[in-house]
């Protein structure tokens, strides 16, 4: 009888402690996405005029080490700029001066190399200055 209401006590902490826990919804009220391909595909005019701040263009330097094919993101912060190649994966870092920097990890199967096609997406985290 004991170990009957043990486990009901259990069931019943277990639930309230489940219906108690929310996914946080992340709500992107500071960022603006421009859906600029649509745009374009549709061939309808697209103003930003009221929407952008400024633009900066920054041409990033091209050597046989950093070469770009498919940019699939870009991550900025205040010193550099990531930015990751969707044909190979690899992900290169720039001075906001679009300087080649470095390389950040390496495509492959050996200790310290990430496998091809793996990145879904790179994060930066600012305070920490780490890239995931």
């Amino acid at each position: 009888m004991k170990n009957k209401a043990q486990v009901w006590i259990g069931v019943v902490l277990t639930l309230l402690i489940l219906g108690a826990c929310q996914s946080a919804s992340l709500e992107k009220k500071d960022v603006w996405v421009a859906d600029v391909r649509s745009a374009m595909e549709q061939n309808t005019p697209f103003s930003m005029k009221d929407d952008v701040m400024g633009i900066e263009y920054i041409p990033l330097e091209t050597t046989d080490s950093c070469l770009i094919s498919n940019l699939t993101y870009l991550i900025m912060d205040d010193d550099f700029i990531f930015v990751q190649n969707g044909k190979t994966d690899q992900v290169f870092k720039f001075t906001r001066q679009g300087k080649f920097v470095c390389q950040i990890g390496r495509v492959g199967n050996g200790p310290g190399e990430y496998a091809p096609w793996t990145i879904e997406n790179i994060s930066l985290d600012v305070n920490k200055k780490e890239v995931f």
